[in-house]
């Protein structure tokens, strides 16, 4: 087994694993796996963007479970539109990461 299957085998064993690191989150009334990020998300609002609010959410998500979100692209682009649980939003960045989708939201607001 190489590197990159070993990476792949543990995406799935490990870091997606819900009694570990995972949780569910429901997008489009899809629920999937996903890591949430504060800690990244923070880290990108004060070295990327100067301190400015970005974004709400940050998840780490892989291809394999976005390609199951209905009514979005894949992967999803800057501003479209989803609903995470019952909070529009919409999707500020996503960045393609080693199999996963790093994806910034932005909750939208009335």
């Amino acid at each position: 087994m190489n590197f990159k299957d070993q990476m792949q085998r543990d995406l799935s064993s490990v870091f997606m694993n819900t009694e570990e690191f995972a949780d569910f989150f429901t997008i489009n009334g899809c629920a999937i796996k996903a890591v949430e990020d504060g800690e990244d998300l923070i880290r990108r609002i004060q070295t990327d963007y100067g301190g400015m609010a970005i974004g709400d959410l940050m998840l780490h998500v892989p291809e394999t479970e976005w390609a199951k979100v209905p009514k979005v692209s894949n992967p999803p682009h800057q501003g479209d539109a989803v609903t995470v649980g019952k909070i529009p939003a919409i999707v500020f960045t996503c960045a393609r990461n080693q199999g996963m989708l790093d994806i910034i939201f932005q909750y939208k607001r009335k």
